[in-house]
């Protein structure tokens, strides 16, 4: 504030000595004018400046009494009162839908595979037979060749076998010795081993089919494997032959016919 009234009385000062000036200059220019005489025209005589050395100063224009710029009346300030912003409006935001979220399984570690357990070793039993060309005469005895064999890598124990047919064929129990499934005490085929026996087989009857003969190992009571061997038998009514022979009464019981034990003129008759 006293930056600015000082700044006005410098302004002030510096009008009035410029409205002074003027004014000086204007009553010189008007006692210059002259009217030219007949002419009614006025002829303003122009009188040379005199030299700078000649005229005389002019007297300075007297410094205008500083003047004290009134002090601004005090003015109480109107308190301001503000008014409330009403808030603006809030425009409805779209809330996402909530996503749901799968929950990460991490990463099993695989177990290390448990390594099998080495499998028991066990014993594998299995039965073959063979027999001759043939063919067999009905209730004539033939070789039978039987082959047990162990594949396995283990030794059987407790082992028997046995024969037998539909077809009237058999295999006489002494014959399979300690293999008998009836009064063998059975015996021991190494792993990897075969066992041969030879027993003698027999067909007794004729049903008008060769009879196929089974052959079964066994282990224990257990029926482990069984062989199939079709048996060649000649049938008896297939052809004829010639027989020969004496017939006499055994009166001494020998077995041989004796002096005496003949007959003459007896008719025979023969069945199969």
């Amino acid at each position: 504030m006293i930056v600015s009234a000082r700044l006005a009385a410098r302004r002030s000062l510096a009008l009035v000595a410029a409205v002074a000036l003027t004014a000086t200059l204007a009553g010189t220019a008007h006692a210059s004018e002259t009217e030219a005489p007949g002419t009614g025209t006025s002829v303003v005589e122009t009188t040379p400046a005199p030299a700078a050395e000649d005229q005389p100063p002019a007297p300075e224009p007297a410094a205008p009494a500083p003047v004290e710029p009134a002090a601004p009346a005090p003015v109480d300030p109107e308190p301001v009162t503000a008014e409330p912003v009403a808030p603006a409006a809030e425009s409805p935001v779209d809330t996402p839908a909530p996503v749901e979220s799968t929950p990460v399984t991490p990463a099993e570690t695989a177990p290390e595979p448990t390594p099998a357990p080495a499998a028991a070793a066990t014993a594998q039993l299995s039965i073959s037979a063979t027999v001759g060309a043939g063919p067999f005469l009905v209730g004539r005895q033939f070789p039978v060749v039987v082959t047990i064999t162990n594949s396995g890598d283990a030794d059987a124990t407790d082992v028997r076998a046995e024969g037998y047919s539909s077809g009237y064929f058999s295999v006489d129990s002494n014959d399979w010795g300690q293999l008998s499934t009836w009064n063998g005490a059975g015996v021991t085929v190494a792993a990897g081993q075969n066992l041969v026996v030879t027993v003698d087989g027999s067909v007794s009857g004729w049903n008008g089919a060769a009879p196929v003969a089974v052959f079964a190992v066994r282990q224990g009571q257990n029926q482990v494997g069984t062989f199939q061997l079709p048996i060649p038998v000649k049938a008896p009514d297939s052809g004829t032959d010639t027989v020969g022979g004496t017939v006499f009464a055994d009166r001494d019981g020998n077995g041989f016919p004796g002096a005496g034990e003949g007959f003459a003129g007896i008719k025979v008759s023969l069945y199969a």
